[in-house]
C-alpha cells in the first residue's frame, strides 16, 4: 500500500505520495483537477505516471551522456534505465521523502542523498514543504549541501496538466533555446513563439518541446472549454521555463526551472551567459511556485 498524505483547506485539497518520488497525487481546487492525477495504481518511479509533479533536484532534465566537469573534476553519474546514455531529472523524484512534519495546512518532506549513490559525489539534504489556502498551493523546495566541498546545483518544478481541449497561455521570457532539450541545444534565438503578447497563444498540439530562457516569474493557463484559469508563479531563481507537449497531447508540463538543459556541461564549455548555481558547504538553496486559481 503506497503511502499518502493528505491537506484539505476550503476547496482545495493536496495529495501527496511521499514514497513515490516525494510527488503531488492531485491538486484539486473544488471539482477541478488541475494537475493530472496520479492513480493510486502507480507504483514504479522509474517509470513515474505522467501526472501530478515531482521535484527536479540536484539537476532538472537531462545530463548529456550522464557526465559533466566541474571544479576541475571530471564527474561521471548514473544513466537513466529509461534514456539510453543520458541521466535525467536528479534524484529526487525516483526517491523516497519521509514525513517530517504536518498540520492543517502544511506538511514538509524530507529526502537525505549520501555522497556516491547514483554516481553523485556529494551529500545533501532536500526537503520539500506544501502549504495550502482556498484555491491555492506553494510548493518550496531547498537542498543543503552536507558534504565537505563546494557542489553545483539544479533545482525547479515539473507539474502535468491535463489537456482539456484548447489551453491558451501567457508568460513573457526574452529567448529560447534553439531545439528541444531532447536533442540538447547549445545556442538561444529571439522567441518564436507570441505568448508573451498581451492575450497569450494558444498552447500547440504538436510534440514539442521549448526551453525559454528569460522566464519573468508568472505565467497564466487558461482552458477555454471549462473556462478556467490558473496562475503559475515562481521565485527569480528559476529564470528558464520549459513548456513540453508529448505525443498524444493529453497532457502538457510547465516546467519554471533555474538552468536550460545541459546546463553543468554548457557552463563548463563557457556558454556565454550560463551560470549554474553552487552550494558551499552548509549551504542552503531555496526557491518556490505557486499555482492559484483565477
Amino acid at each position: 500500500m503506497s503511502e499518502r498524505l493528505e491537506l484539505k483547506v476550503g476547496d482545495t485539497r493536496l495529495i501527496l505520495r511521499p514514497d513515490y518520488g516525494g510527488r503531488i497525487a492531485r491538486l484539486s481546487f473544488g471539482d477541478w483537477d488541475v494537475l493530472r492525477p496520479i492513480p493510486n495504481s502507480a507504483t514504479d518511479v522509474w517509470n513515474g505516471y505522467k501526472g501530478g509533479s515531482f521535484p527536479l533536484v540536484p539537476f532538472s532534465n537531462r545530463i548529456k551522456d550522464a557526465k559533466f566537469s566541474f571544479d576541475g573534476t571530471n564527474v561521471s553519474i548514473d544513466q537513466h534505465p529509461n534514456e539510453g546514455r543520458h541521466a535525467l531529472h536528479g534524484h529526487g523524484c525516483f526517491s523516497n521523502w519521509p514525513v517530517v512534519h504536518k498540520d492543517a495546512n502544511s506538511a514538509e518532506i524530507a529526502y537525505q542523498h549520501e555522497a556516491g549513490q547514483a554516481g553523485w559525489p556529494w551529500s545533501y539534504r532536500a526537503s520539500q514543504r506544501f502549504e495550502v489556502s482556498n484555491n491555492e498551493c506553494q510548493v518550496t523546495i531547498s537542498v543543503t549541501n552536507t558534504s565537505d566541498n563546494q557542489m553545483p546545483l539544479g533545482i525547479g518544478f515539473h507539474p502535468f496538466f491535463p489537456f482539456d481541449g484548447d489551453v491558451n497561455l501567457r508568460f513573457n521570457a526574452d529567448t529560447e533555446w534553439i531545439g528541444s532539450p531532447e536533442i540538447f541545444p547549445t545556442e538561444r534565438r529571439p522567441l518564436t513563439h507570441n505568448f508573451h503578447l498581451e492575450q497569450g497563444e494558444r498552447l500547440w498540439r504538436d510534440t514539442k518541446t521549448v526551453c525559454f530562457e528569460g522566464f519573468k516569474r508568472e505565467a497564466e493557463i487558461h482552458w477555454a472549454h471549462s473556462n478556467r484559469r490558473l496562475r503559475l508563479t515562481s521565485d527569480k531563481l528559476l529564470n528558464h521555463f520549459i513548456v513540453h507537449v508529448p505525443e498524444g497531447a493529453n497532457y502538457f508540463c510547465l516546467e519554471p526551472v533555474c538552468h536550460p538543459t545541459d546546463g553543468f556541461n554548457l557552463s563548463a564549455q563557457n556558454v556565454e551567459g550560463v551560470d549554474v548555481l553552487t552550494l558551499d558547504t552548509g549551504q542552503t538553496q531555496s526557491t518556490s511556485m505557486t499555482l492559484r486559481k483565477i
